[in-house]
């Protein structure tokens, strides 16, 4: 598939987004003694920069990105984790994200929702760039 140029011939950049929003899972996160004995629910938006344009047919299976193994992989790394920090698990997710994936940039939101009685949820964004 060729690259997209403008009228001058200078490629156009492209961006190239797989996204799961509102992925839930219950696990141990946290620092105080509370956190610790309980699991807690959280919700991760992932948005996984990738180039489309390398797939040239619907079966080019070795350059798409399955939702499916992203989510469970992020699910995974979560519960077996038992983290004290969110800011910790989402450098972990996204190391192994780049280990397993075609991504070339991910923006990553994990919720903690019963973290502060008075907020809707606290957490933490975290974007990351593929190691040269």
């Amino acid at each position: 598939m060729p690259i997209p140029r403008n009228r001058k011939g200078t490629p156009l950049k492209r961006s190239d987004r797989v996204l799961i929003r509102g992925l839930q899972l219950e696990t141990v996160v946290g620092i105080l003694d509370h956190e610790r004995v309980r699991t807690q629910p959280l919700s991760l938006d992932l948005d996984l920069t990738v180039d489309f344009s390398q797939i040239e047919h619907p079966q080019d299976y070795d350059h798409i990105i399955d939702y499916a193994a992203v989510s469970k992989l992020a699910v995974n790394l979560a519960i077996e984790g038992e983290y004290l920090l969110l800011e910790t698990m989402g450098e972990d997710l996204c190391a192994a994200i780049f280990k397993d994936f075609t991504v070339q940039h991910i923006r990553l939101v994990i919720e903690k929702p019963e973290a502060v009685a008075d907020a809707r949820w606290v957490g933490v964004e975290m974007e990351r760039s593929r190691p040269e």
